[in-house]
C-alpha cells in the first residue's frame, strides 16, 4: 500500500510540475503568437482558473501524503499550494478586471503572475 501511495504522490507532483512548465513555456506564448492580443488575453482569462485548480487539487493530495509520510516536504507543498490559491482567488480576478477595463494595472499584474508561477514551480520542484 505504501508504494501505491508514494506513486500517487509522484503522479500528482508530475502533473502539477508538467502543467506549470507546459502552460507557462509552451501554451501561453503560443496563444499570443497565434491569436490577436484581445482574443489571446480572453482565452488566457478563461484558462487560468483551470490551471490553478489543477495545482490546488494536486497540492492537496501531495499535502495529505506529506502530512502522514514525509513532513519535511510540507513547507514546500504548503507554499506552492498557497501560491496556487492566491493565483486563483486574487491574481486571476485582478487580471480579468484589468483586461476588461483596459486598465494600465495589467503592466504590473503580468510580471506578478510570472513571478508567482516561477515561485510555485520552484516550490513544487523542491517537494519532489
Amino acid at each position: 500500500m505504501g508504494s501505491v501511495v508514494k506513486k500517487a504522490y509522484r503522479v500528482l507532483s508530475g502533473i502539477w510540475l508538467g502543467t506549470i512548465v507546459f502552460f507557462s513555456l509552451i501554451i501561453a506564448p503560443q496563444i499570443f503568437k497565434v491569436l490577436p492580443r484581445f482574443e489571446a488575453a480572453k482565452l488566457q482569462n478563461h484558462l487560468f482558473p483551470f490551471y490553478y485548480s489543477v495545482g490546488i487539487i494536486c497540492g492537496l493530495g501531495m499535502l495529505l501524503y506529506a502530512f502522514f509520510k514525509d513532513q519535511k516536504k510540507i513547507i514546500w507543498i504548503g507554499v506552492a499550494l498557497a501560491l496556487a490559491l492566491m493565483g486563483l482567488t486574487t491574481l486571476t480576478p485582478l487580471i480579468k478586471d484589468a483586461f476588461l477595463s483596459q486598465s494600465a494595472s495589467i503592466k504590473w499584474l503580468h510580471p506578478t503572475a510570472v513571478g508567482l508561477n516561477l515561485a510555485m514551480l520552484f516550490c513544487v520542484f523542491k517537494s519532489i
